[in-house]
């Protein structure tokens, strides 16, 4: 299942973050849906004082049913939308280009490559990042942010990395089995620029 969140507050906005999840069965419940949403609604809230005050963070209630081989959409349904999380760090915003990478680390290979995926945490606010990159405050509480994706709320679900189709092989999804979190600021460039 898919799981959407639109990020807001800032000039060039919004942003886009993807997270992906399993369910215990083939097609997962509205229930697992749900657990999904309230998750990554979770994760932001935890994170939230890493934000300026404009920012917003809106998990959206249509979560997506892919067919992991293709890609294709192949249902969905509406769940409760959670409610937005508000930034409650600094008023002051970090250069939008350049921000926190969350690594999500599994143990599938694909083509002789380990199977990775990354969640861009940007903007923050101007307090998370040193000269030299990534505070050690904000690794510390992006960190304890990034486990409640493991956390049972409601029911036992799996996030996951889904690996687009390749060339004769089709696409796949891979437990997460951990986060890392680089001190180096990643950038990124948007496909509208």
């Amino acid at each position: 299942m898919r799981v959407r969140t639109t990020l807001t507050g800032w000039s060039g906005g919004p942003g886009l973050c993807t997270n992906y999840f399993r369910g215990a069965g083939a097609v997962p419940t509205a229930t697992e849906m749900a657990e999904g949403a309230n998750r990554v609604r979770a994760f932001w809230n935890s994170a939230k004082g890493l934000y300026f005050t404009a920012w917003n963070a809106q998990v959206s209630g249509a979560i997506d049913l892919l067919d992991e081989t293709t890609g294709r959409l192949t249902g969905g349904a509406g769940v409760t939308t959670p409610a937005v999380v508000v930034g409650s760090g600094l008023s002051t915003i970090n250069d939008v280009a350049s921000m926190p990478i969350l690594q999500l680390n599994t143990a599938a290979v694909v083509q002789n490559r380990r199977v990775r995926g990354r969640m861009n945490l940007g903007p923050t606010d101007t307090g998370q990042t040193t000269a030299g990159g990534l505070s050690s405050g904000a690794i510390t509480a992006f960190t304890a942010a990034a486990n409640f994706f493991f956390v049972l709320v409601n029911v036992p679900i799996t996030p996951v990395v889904w690996h687009r189709p390749v060339s004769h092989l089709g696409g796949s999804y891979a437990d997460v089995t951990g986060f890392s979190l680089p001190t180096k600021l990643g950038v990124l460039r948007s496909r509208r620029d």
